[in-house]
């Protein structure tokens, strides 16, 4: 006969496998599908809720629910952005608002979740395999102009400057930023191997060469200014890291390998000078929405104006400031945006989850041994990710993207769990997690 404990056992067995399942398809949906993310991170949010469930009324528990650490500053933007809301935007869509920061759960979930698929290697294989694919289609789209995923040029769009023969890379998303912030991401991993990989095989070695040189050149034809920059401070930060004469030698390299695209190539030598030109268009479009957003702040300066609500205040404020033109729209900056719309408590809160994950990375890198090859490379991967992202949001508001959003989620989570598995000391080898 079947006992209660048998049953318990075999239904939590079940729903281990689905967590594994969905977070599998997590990792292929963040390169290249928004619903999917959204299907497949909340279905592993479920699954995982229903496990844990079982879990704590069994013997042998298998999860362990602990502190992240960022607890406190996700707790006072959350509450900033709630106050925000109700006191200064009432008539705003506060349900629209309030839930784009929805993802911010799924931080906890993933870190307690992958103590039950424990599959992060193949995680990051599928991942950064995904991500060299779907670049080759991008590098493609880039000199053909043709979009297999819509049979339309919604997404994938001419370069508006130079001949007007090439077009910026989308891969499966519907903006070439999108795709720009969320690869420079996925980047890391294959600059991470090649960095730590000094003594693997020459074949794997080839292999780190191929996917990095194909990600980053589909990054290049993105022709997202603010992604050149934050690939060009987030390679050499990584390289830091791992070894002082790296760090030269790949800072010249990137230098090297950039002044000849400048010299070679007149599109991104075009669209290169724009980021330090005075009439360039977009430039001024941004210190147009910055000066508007700053008087937002300056106006509400504690929890801002509310959360997503500066775009519809946009046109006020430049009758205010007698700007002519300008053009409607988020800040096209995470720190100019969060100041304009949660005040200094929200930035601050910000500020302090950004500081407490880079902290915590830079924390779990040096205490992961030498001999674990593999969890280095992702320690590693994900400093850089940030450094990245964080870089990149100087200039776009990359933490309002969803897709972007999820990736970056996606990352602390992994970064959370590497950590609570080290400081507890309970990784054997580099293939444990």
């Amino acid at each position: 006969m079947v006992t209660a404990q048998q049953l318990n056992s075999s239904f939590r067995s079940f729903l281990a496998k689905a967590v594994a399942l969905f977070i599998t398809l997590y990792a292929i949906a963040l390169t290249c599908s928004m619903a999917a993310m959204e299907i497949a991170s909340w279905a592993t949010a479920f699954f995982f809720c229903l496990y844990v469930t079982l879990d704590r009324r069994s013997k042998g528990r298998k999860v362990e629910i602990h502190t992240v650490g960022v607890e406190l500053p996700m707790a006072l933007l959350i509450i900033t952005v709630i106050c925000g809301l109700k006191i200064n935007a009432p008539d705003g869509d506060f349900w629209f608002a309030a839930g784009s920061l929805r993802n911010l759960a799924l931080l906890f979930f993933f870190a307690y979740a992958f103590q039950v698929s424990k599959n992060l290697n193949r995680l990051f294989f599928l991942l950064v395999t995904c991500g060299t694919i779907i670049s080759i289609y991008g590098i493609w789209q880039h000199f053909t102009g043709i979009d297999l995923w819509r049979h339309s040029s919604r997404a994938l769009m001419g370069v508006p400057w130079g001949d007007h023969t090439a077009y910026s890379t989308v891969g499966f998303f519907s903006h070439h930023l999108t795709y720009g912030h969320s690869y420079m991401m996925i980047l890391c991993v294959p600059w991470a191997a090649l960095l730590l990989g000094r003594h693997r095989r020459w074949w794997e070695i080839l292999g780190f060469l191929i996917s990095f040189g194909l990600l980053l050149t589909s990054l290049i034809f993105t022709y997202g200014r603010g992604v050149w920059i934050a690939i060009l401070v987030g390679l050499p930060v990584m390289a830091f890291f791992a070894s002082r004469k790296l760090f030269f030698i790949s800072f010249a390299l990137l230098l090297v390998g950039a002044g000849i695209l400048y010299k070679s190539d007149p599109l991104i030598r075009e669209r290169a000078m724009s980021i330090i030109s005075d009439n360039y268009t977009s430039n001024d479009e941004r210190r147009k929405l910055w000066q508007a957003n700053m008087e937002m702040f300056h106006d509400h300066p504690w929890i801002g104006v509310g959360y997503r609500q500066n775009e519809p205040l946009s046109q006020e404020y430049y009758k205010k400031l007698d700007i002519k033109e300008g053009m409607s729209g988020h800040a096209h900056s995470n720190y100019v945006e969060l100041l304009a719309t949660t005040g200094m408590l929200g930035f601050g809160s910000y500020m302090l989850i950004i500081l407490g994950f880079i902290l915590m990375t830079a924390r779990l890198y040096s205490s992961i041994p030498v001999t674990h090859y593999w969890h280095r490379v992702f320690a590693l991967a994900a400093l850089g990710a940030q450094i990245a992202f964080h870089v990149g949001g100087l200039t776009q508001w990359n933490f309002g993207d969803a897709e972007v959003q999820h990736q970056f989620i996606f990352w602390l989570a992994v970064v959370a769990y590497m950590s609570q598995r080290y400081y507890a000391h309970i990784v054997p080898d580099d293939n444990s997690l």
